[in-house]
Parts: C-alpha cells; structure tokens; sequence
C-alpha cells in the first residue's frame, strides 16, 4: 500500500477514534443518568429506554474499536 493510501486510512482512523470518543462520553452521562434514577423508578419505560440505549452505545463503541483494529491491519 502506497504512502497516500495508508495516510487515507490513518484519517479515517482519527475520525472512528473521535466518534467512539464522543460515543464513550454519551454512554457515561447516560449510565449516570441512569445510575441517578431512583430504584423504585428504574423498571419504569423510561429507565428501560435508558438501559437499552446504553446497551447499544457500549454496541456501537464495541464494533468502532474492531473497525479501528482492522484498519490498522489494513496499514500494516
């Protein structure tokens, strides 16, 4: 792979490190959140679409770090 190509790619990983950053920032002010509801509070519909929010962002934060691993396979 030539110099332009792996320079490419080390940009796009900036970018997924910068989202799954952001991403990382998200999922800890929600679990916070989350965290702050009471317990008598915490079955309620809400605190579900919390839990499950955080679920999918620790998901997506998950699947951007195997994103950056095989672009840094990619450059080696």
């Amino acid at each position: 792979m030539n110099k332009a190509r792996r320079d490419r790619i080390n940009k796009a990983i900036e970018a997924v490190t910068t989202i799954s950053t952001e991403l990382d920032s998200i999922m800890e002010d929600e679990q916070e959140a989350y965290d702050n509801t009471p317990e008598s509070l915490q079955d309620r519909e809400r605190a579900e679409a919390s839990q499950t929010a955080i679920d999918s962002l620790a998901e997506a934060i998950d699947s951007l770090q195997e994103v950056e691993t095989c672009l840094n396979s990619a450059i080696e």
